[in-house]
C-alpha cells in the first residue's frame, strides 16, 4: 500500500486492487499537554483528519456520553503524561470501547508503550511523528473502520493494567530479552551505534535481533534509535 494524499477531502491510497479513497476521519482531539502546545507530531497528524479540539477535561466524560458516535477516533495529545491523564484515557476506552484511541506523547518509555497497547489504544506515536507514521496510522484506521461493521463487537477488558510509577509494567519475555539493547542505547546514544553491537548485548544474531525488535516494539531498531536521540535532544534543549 502507498499513501498518496491526506487532507480534508479524504485519504487516497493504492493497493493491489487499485486506487481507493476513504472519507476524512472526524477526530476528537483532547489536549493534555502542559509544556508543549504545538508540536511536530500534531502537525504531521492534523492534515490527515478533521479535528475537533477539546481541553475541558472535567467535561470530557459528558461530551463523550452525548457525542461519541460523531467521532471516528479520539486523539489523546500529551507532552509529559501524568497519572491523571493516563487514567482519563483508560476510562474513555473502558466506557466507549468502540472509539479508537491514538495516543501522542513527547515522553516515551518502554513501560509506557506497553501500558498503552495493553489499554487497547489503536496506535501509540512518539513526538515528533514522521509523516509516514502518521499516514500509516490513519490509513490503517480508515480500513479498520470500513470493515468494522462486518466484525463482532469487542469490549475492552475491565481488568486494566495498573498505571505504573514511572510508568511501571511487567515486561513480556521478548521485552526482557531485548532490555540489554535498550540500556545500551541509553548509555551510548551519543556515539555511533550499529545494530550488530546492540544484538550482541542480547546474545543474538543481527537478523534475529532486528526481526524480534520490530515484532516486539513495532518499530525498527534504527527508528527507535533515531527517535531516542530526538527526544534527548529536545529534553536538553528545553532544560
Amino acid at each position: 500500500m502507498r499513501c498518496i494524499v491526506g487532507g480534508h477531502q479524504g485519504i487516497s491510497f493504492e493497493s493491489e486492487q487499485g486506487p481507493n479513497t476513504m472519507r476524512t476521519l472526524r477526530a476528537l482531539w483532547i489536549d493534555l499537554t502542559v509544556a508543549v502546545n504545538e508540536s511536530e507530531a500534531s502537525n504531521a497528524l492534523r492534515p490527515l483528519c478533521d479535528p475537533f479540539y477539546w481541553s475541558n477535561l472535567g467535561q470530557l466524560e459528558e461530551l463523550l456520553s452525548r457525542r461519541h458516535k460523531e467521532f471516528d477516533l479520539a486523539v489523546f495529545d500529551y507532552d509529559y503524561p501524568d497519572r491523571a491523564g493516563l487514567r482519563l484515557l483508560r476510562s474513555a476506552k473502558t466506557d466507549f470501547p468502540s472509539l479508537p484511541i491514538v495516543m501522542l506523547t513527547m515522553q516515551h518509555s518502554e513501560a509506557l508503550a506497553v501500558w498503552a497497547f495493553r489499554s487497547k489504544v489503536w496506535d501509540y506515536l512518539v513526538k515528533p511523528v514522521s509523516k509516514r507514521d502518521a499516514e500509516r496510522c490513519i490509513v490503517g484506521l480508515s480500513r479498520a473502520l470500513h470493515e468494522r461493521n462486518e466484525q463482532t463487537p469487542r469490549r475492552a477488558a475491565r481488568q486494566a493494567d495498573k498505571i505504573p510509577d514511572e510508568v511501571a509494567s511487567v515486561p513480556k519475555a521478548d521485552e526482557r530479552t531485548l532490555a540489554p539493547a535498550l540500556r545500551f542505547v541509553e548509555r551510548n546514544f551519543r556515539s555511533v551505534i550499529k545494530s550488530e553491537s546492540a544484538a550482541a548485548t542480547c546474545n543474538m544474531s543481527p537478523f534475529r535481533f532486528s526481526r524480534l525488535f520490530k515484532e516486539t516494539f513495532g518499530v525498527t531498531f534504527r527508528d527507535y534509535l533515531i527517535n531516542y536521540r530526538l527526544r534527548e535532544a529536545y529534553r536538553l534543549f528545553e532544560n
